[in-house]
Formats: structure tokens, sequence, C-alpha cells
């Protein structure tokens, strides 16, 4: 230790603590706990969740015996930010992946809130289940907190791990794989991990495809285990005869409690003498239901599953017993160390690289060792019976990493700050104008483009009078949107540009924070933020942002924000594919993180909109891209967490419905409010026998396609349109929209999604199929479909023809 050092501050974030929580983790703190205490190095300081609040008296009382200083996550630390309240207000109705991210930020508010309030930390250690830390590192990386501090994730058993070892027993969700994205995450951008044994920490970079760098890296040290020296418990264990078989690790089925019935079983057929035990807990009422079934009539006096016991009665029961551990996977297994020391007999599966693959285990010395089957485990069983352990286990443990830990590193930066050049699209009518001179004063940038509508590009044109740095171009009308942005940005000699879109409003900071950022994080290529959606009547609503998990962006989450900062020698190194271009924005970005590009999402809302994103056909592109990313070493990691039901992973779409067409489709035009002089522009065609979408060359027509409430609820929606006329061609496009928008609203509401998005050009004689994705927060309830020619094009003879529609189901 470094002498006249400071006393550090170290906080352990968990959700158990021995003995008011059970778990394998809870006793690990509780040995920390107790280890600080004879060293008295370190300030220690526990973080705990919400669900353990009704017990905070108890906790903080003993942590007090201990010098140590508990603190409690509760839903008001959230209220400190608008996006906490906002998700605080969100996560109760949803079981996804709000749930997870709402976890690790609540976490991180109270974090910040300790911090801001009472103590600085010199490190903060997250278990790796779950993400918790995700959230707080985003923070650390964007700058926002924790520049004193190191955070530090332990591995533990990860969510993913557990599925990978559980294949068929969870159901496929976005809040698995939100939970698998976090965890890699963590594991990815932690400043320190920490493992218990080196086999475990393979395992783990293995499976989220981490660096050999990861591994070298990750901090190997024996944990302290204390045991319960109680001599009566001694004296029963020197004069106590009975032969009893004991599983007590927490019922899952990664544990494998059925492989010990299934053995216990066989064990007892062969007149196998003594009584076989489960003593533990599960959540799962009807797994352990089909752990009981396992249990032949003829065996129940002598195969038990004995869930209501307190402590002590577990106690009791232990001594003396056969400890049995058939785990497929453990990270350490506190549980068997401490049943080995206190003289247990154990038997440990060999093929858990926690024991097998671990030099602290020797068969046949300190404990025995089976195969996977349950005959094999049976005949350990018998043969356990006359077997005495000839040398004791011991564990020496190590100092923790957090004694003997250098000060915190400062992240290499790049000595001054990057030039920016700021990109602003959309600027077409003068409440955009006005809002785009308003960024314009308000964010810090060396040079900008406006790119506007040709039709408003003599009123956009006054900035550059305004600005000297600032120069005005008018779109080209009919190339696709991220074509043309890419165009502009390969060519600015600035370091880093930062793109926004006129219609929206970006934190005044949000260039001043990229700046900083960027400089002091070289390998952060791309940073964005989550989205706050306001609606039309004011209600708001937070669209996430992905950044590097890929399992999200799979199950269609955007990659970045409509607000996003990209270093511009990513653009000139990475060539924008063919592939991506019609799936525009969101593909593109998502094809940088294929190639290892690292983004950061700053964790908070600096982007306002009243766009949500509808995605179009991007969702599209991601599974077909899937089997290249497999290949890569960023792998959509939680492909566990999600339905993917074809093995070549070429359709994320498990079914297919399809409407044709009729004259009873309910179906009509919402824009113009009135017909032409030849007649209604949406009406159905006797002779063709479709629908005909009829556009004009002075302004949209839109139709509105109602949705029955089965296909309604599809995750994906299509329209086939057929152009049927002598023609030089028609723009199509498709958006989902729930219920309940006024008239008034709609034209407006309809022309700005159009423009988001990208239409379709269909030529004359082509029939094209045009996929949007839903709205995420609501049922889709109807379709509006937009037909209008190109500036300068014909709408003579423009058949634009609603063929038939359908929907997509994962």
């Amino acid at each position: 230790m470094l002498q006249n050092a400071k006393r550090r501050n170290v906080c352990l974030v968990t959700n158990e603590i021995y003995p008011f929580a059970p778990g394998g983790i809870g006793r690990l703190i509780s040995n920390w706990i107790i280890q600080n205490k004879e060293f008295d190095r370190v300030n220690l300081h526990l973080l705990l969740p919400k669900e353990l609040n009704s017990r905070a008296s108890e906790i903080i009382e003993y942590c007090a015996k201990h010098n140590v200083v508990a603190h409690f996550c509760e839903p008001k630390c959230l209220t400190n930010t608008e996006f906490g309240v906002l998700l605080n207000q969100s996560q109760h109705t949803n079981w996804d992946y709000l749930q997870a991210y709402y976890t690790s930020y609540m976490y991180f508010a109270k974090l910040k809130e300790i911090e801001s309030q009472e103590v600085i930390f010199d490190v903060i250690e997250f278990p790796d289940y779950g993400g918790w830390g995700a959230v707080s590192i985003e923070a650390k990386r964007s700058g926002i907190a924790f520049h004193e501090t190191q955070i530090a994730v332990r591995l533990h058993s990860t969510f993913g791990i557990i599925v990978k070892h559980e294949e068929f027993y969870h159901q496929s969700s976005g809040w698995h794989a939100g939970l698998v994205d976090l965890e890699r995450l963590s594991l990815d951008h932690a400043d320190i991990i920490i493992g218990h044994i080196k086999e475990i920490a393979r395992e783990n970079m293995e499976f989220y495809r981490l660096s050999d760098q990861w591994f070298r890296q990750v901090i190997i040290e024996t944990p302290p285990i204390y045991v319960d020296n109680d001599i009566e418990y001694e004296e029963y264990i020197n004069y106590h005869t009975d032969v009893r078989f004991v599983f007590s690790s927490r019922f899952q089925p990664f544990k494998r409690p059925d492989l010990f019935i299934k053995a216990s079983c066989l064990y007892f057929e062969q007149e196998g003498e003594g009584e076989a035990l489960l003593i533990s807990y599960g959540w799962d009422k009807s797994y352990v239901a089909w752990l009981e079934s396992l249990i032949p009539p003829s065996l129940r006096e002598k195969i038990r599953i004995l869930t209501n016991l307190s402590p002590d009665e577990r106690r009791q029961m232990l001594v003396g017993a056969t400890v049995v551990i058939p785990s497929d996977y453990e990270s350490y297994c506190l549980f068997a160390y401490e049943s080995a020391m206190q003289g247990n007999r154990v038997l440990l599966r060999r093929s858990c690289s926690a024991f097998g693959r671990h030099e602290a285990w020797v068969d046949g010395e300190n404990c025995l060792m089976f195969g996977d089957s349950p005959e094999d485990l049976a005949l350990v069983m018998k043969q356990s019976v006359a077997w005495q352990p000839t040398t004791n286990l011991i564990t020496q443990p190590d100092v923790p990493y957090w004694n003997d830990l250098p000060d915190v590193i400062r992240h290499v930066t790049c000595g001054i700050f990057p030039k920016l050049h700021l990109l602003i699209c959309d600027v077409e009518d003068h409440q955009a104008l006005e809002r785009c001179r308003q960024v314009l004063k308000e964010q810090e940038f060396d040079t900008a483009t406006v790119l506007c509508s040709s039709s408003f590009i003599n009123q956009a044109g006054a900035l550059q009078a305004e600005l000297s740095n600032v120069r005005v171009i008018a779109s080209s009308y009919g190339r696709l949107q991220m074509d043309e942005i890419y165009d502009i940005l390969v060519k600015i000699s600035e370091d880093v540009a930062v793109i926004f879109f006129a219609t929206d409003m970006p934190n005044r900071y949000f260039c001043q924070a990229a700046k900083d950022i960027f400089k002091k994080n070289p390998s952060i290529s791309v940073i964005t933020s989550h989205d706050m959606i306001i609606d039309n009547n004011g209600i708001k609503s937070i669209q996430f942002s992905a950044g590097e998990q890929s399992s999200c962006i799979l199950a269609g989450m955007p990659v970045v924000g409509r607000l996003v900062a990209v270093r511009r020698d990513v653009l000139m190194h990475h060539n924008y594919e063919y592939a991506s271009y019609s799936y525009g924005w969101q593909a593109f970005f998502q094809s940088l993180l294929q190639k290892q590009i690292q983004i950061c999402v700053i964790p908070d809302t600096l982007n306002y909109t009243n766009f949500s994103s509808n995605a179009s056909n991007i969702n599209i592109y991601y599974p077909t891209q899937l089997n290249r990313s497999l290949n890569s070493s960023r792998v959509f990691v939680s492909t566990y967490g999600l339905r993917l039901d074809r093995a070549d992973f070429t359709d994320r779409y498990r079914n297919i419905i399809v409407h044709d067409v009729t004259p009873t489709t309910p179906i009509v035009r919402v824009h113009p409010e009135k017909q032409e002089w030849w007649g209604e522009q949406v009406s159905f065609n006797n002779q063709e026998k479709y629908w005909l979408i009829h556009p004009m060359e002075s302004d949209i027509v839109v139709a509105r396609l109602h949705l029955d409430r089965n296909l309604g609820s599809a995750d994906a929606f299509f329209i086939d349109i057929r152009n049927s006329g002598e023609n030089s061609g028609v723009l199509m496009n498709v958006i989902a929209a729930g219920p309940g928008r006024a008239p008034a609203s709609i034209v407006g509401w309809v022309k700005q999604a159009d423009r988001r998005s990208q239409p379709i050009f269909i030529r004359s004689g082509e029939t094209r199929r045009i996929f949007c994705s839903k709205d995420d927060l609501i049922l889709t309830s109807d379709l509006y479909i937009v037909s209008r020619v190109p500036p300068g094009y014909s709408s003579q003879n423009c058949w634009a023809m609603l063929v038939s529609y359908g929907g997509l189901y994962l």
C-alpha cells in the first residue's frame, strides 16, 4: 500500500447480503465486510436495491458494527432528472428492455446522488449480472459522473452465461436481450474486471466475444472464506454416522437439482443407505413441482425437497452430510469451499470449470468428482460412504485489489480539442429556420452546413449573411437522405461532425460535451444520446438508443439517436456500403458497429423531438447481416434472448399474413380534402381490381388503411404497390400509426414522418413491397399510404395501385 496514501472509499453494489438475503454473493459480501474490519484500510460502503428497504434498519445496524455504511436505492433518486422521472413512470408497465435499463439507471442515480452529497468513491464495484453497471460506466465514458472513480465489474454469473446453460428454459424476450447486451457493455468498458478463477474469465471472454487483451487484464483473486465453527456441530460431526446426501444450491436448471434426484433414485434402487435431501429455495414454483414429480412414490421418504427451513434448520441438516454440487456452471461456488472447510464430504461435477479446471480441488484427496450422467454420480455417491478426505482444503485469501490499487488512471487525451462541424438537416419552413438560428447561436462549433429544401433556399440563405462560418445548401430531391449527408460529411476538414434535424431541439451543451468526450477518449468514434419524444398533446416518452447493444438493434431499437456526433476519420476509413443505402441512417451506423467502432450513448435525453423513429425498412436490414456479424468479434451476443426461428437467420419473421384488397377494404382519402376535377384520387378500380392511390403534382396524396385488431398486433407491416400506367414513375411510402389522431393533425404528422423515412420509387410496370415497422408504444390501428411524383415529373397515367397488404410476426 502506498505510504501516506489517503484512505480510499470503496462501494460494493449488491442485491444480496448475508444473513438478510440468501445467495452466494451475499455470503461473499459479508466475508469482505469481516475482512475489511480486520484490515481497516478502506472506508467500505454498500449500495443495496430498493427491494431490501424493508430490512434497512437491521442491515444498517449490522453494517455499523463492522464500520460499513449502507445505502439503499429509492425511486426518489430518479426525480433529479427529467429522464429519470420518465423512466420511473414508464417501467411499471413495461417488462422489457426498459426494466433492464431501469435497474442499471437506478443504481447510477443513487451513486450520483451519494457522490454529490456525501463522498467521492475511489472504486465502485458491480456484479456482472444484468449489466447493472452499464449506465454508470456510460456516464463515466461520457464525462457526466465519476471522474475520480474506477468502476469495476466482478465475474459471478451473468444472465447470458446462465441462459447458455438453460437454453430451453427461458422464454425469449426483449428483456433477456437487453440484459445480455448491458452485461457485455459493462464487461467491455469497465475500468477493472475481477474474477476468482482464470478459466471462468476465459468462458466469459469466449461467450461475450471479448478480446484477448481483456482476458489478460482480468484480476484473479481468491476471496476470503469464513465458516461457522460451532462446537456443538463439531461434536455432532464426530459422532454422527447416518448417511445423508444434500443438495443445497438454489433451485435453478443450471444448478442441476434434477441430476441429483435421478442419481439418488439409482443409488437407493441399488440398496444404498441413508437419505437424499434438497434443501434450498427457488423462484419458479412450477420448476420445483417438476422436480418433485421426478421422485417415485416408493422413494419419497428417502428423497425429500425441503423449501421452508430456517437458516438454523438448514445448518443442522448440513452437519455431517455429504454435499453434492452437480452444477453445469459455477463462477466460484463459495458453498463448496465452506462445506469442505467445515468437514463435509464434497462431491463435485468434473465438467464444471470451477471444479474440474481449478487447482484448489483434487479428486480423491479433498473431494470426489463425478461425470455428467446420473449413473456416474450414483456410483460416486456409493463410493463416498466409506471415503474420507486425505487432505484439507486450504485457501489463502488475497488482499482485495482495492487496497493496493493505484490512484485513478486518467484517460489519455489528444492534447487539443477537436474541431467540429455542425450539420443541420431538414430546414423546410420558417419554424425550422428559427430553431436552426437558435441552435447556431447556442452550440460551440467551427463551421456549419445547413441542408434545406430547394423550395426554401432563398429564405434559409439569410443564415450565410448572418454567420460567416455557415453555408446553406439545397437538398437534391430524390436522393437518399443518408447518402446525401454522407457525401457532405466526407468533404469537411474538421475532426468531428455533429448531425441533427432542424425540427428537433438539442441540448445546448451537446457540441461541447462531444468535443470533451472525443478529447478524453480516442477510442470512442460515435457519440449520441436517447431522444425525448414529445407528441402533439405534450406527452413525453423516451426513445432509447442502443449504441453497441447489438441484440437490441436486431430487435428493432435504433443504433443512435437523432442527435449524433461522429469522427470524420471513421467516415473516411469505413466505406458507406451500397447494400445499406436504401436503409438509411440507422443501417449506416449499424454497419460501422460491425467494424468494431465504439459508440458512447450518453445516459440522458439530450434531444427533444416530436418524431418517433419508424425505422421503415431498417429492421429488415439487420437480420440479413447477422451471419456476417457472427463472424466478427462483436457478435449479436444475446441471440439466446431473441426469437430467431430460422437456422440461417436470413428472415427474422416467423409468419407473414397477406390480405388481397377488395372493394370493401377499409381505405379512405385523408389528404387532400377535396378530390381532383377528374375524379377521386383514392378509389377502387373495377378493371384492375385494385385500389388506386393516384399522386398529384402539387401535393402528396394520403390514404388511410384501417387494420383489424389481429393484424394490428403484427410486429411489422407491408403494402404491395403496382405502377400500372405508362409514366415516369411514382414515389410511395407507408407509415404505421395508432388510434386517436385528430384529422387536423394527421397531414402535418404524415408529412413529417414521410420526410424521415425513405419513399420507394416505383417505375412503370413495376410492383414493389414496401415495409414499415410498428410504433413499439401503441397498438397499430392504421397504415397511412403516401403517394406523390418527384418534382418535375408528371402525374399523368400514374396508376399507383394497392394490390395487397399484410403483417409480419416474430
